[in-house]
């Protein structure tokens, strides 16, 4: 098997995990989902990275680039669930102002995160990807 295949392969596997990880975020944005988002962005982002010579190197940029905005939000409501573990740890009450504050904030993030992967999943993105970085068979 020659590198280009190879990648291709690679390329399409951790893009299939991250559309199927962005579908779960999008019905249930829980901390586990949340999780595996950020995982399956990484491990996405990582193979665009080390397939860059046998990629197009603008369009994999700019996919980076876009999955760099939903890890940002992800990254808030990651922040919130272990913000929220140490109160609870701490034996703080759900009923204090703290453990609101960050809840309320948690549930704002996720808000943002679940319009975010919508449309990531209206503009039919894995369809969109597979072509602008040419890994579609010929």
């Amino acid at each position: 098997m020659d590198i280009q295949t190879y990648a291709i392969e690679q390329v399409m596997a951790r893009l299939e995990g991250l559309a199927s990880q962005i579908t779960a975020a999008a019905e249930d944005p829980g901390a586990d989902a949340v999780h595996d988002l950020r995982v399956a962005i990484r491990r996405f982002s990582q193979s665009l990275r080390i397939f860059e010579s046998v990629l197009p190197r603008k369009e994999s940029r700019k996919i980076r680039k876009r999955l760099g905005g939903i890890m940002t939000l992800a990254g808030e409501i990651r922040d919130r669930d272990i913000a929220l573990e140490f109160l609870a740890d701490a034996k703080l009450s759900k009923s204090d102002v703290l453990w609101k504050q960050v809840a309320s904030d948690r549930r704002s993030a996720e808000k943002d995160l679940i319009r975010r992967v919508k449309r990531c999943s209206r503009a039919d993105f894995p369809d969109k990807w597979r072509s602008s970085l040419r890994l579609n068979p010929e």
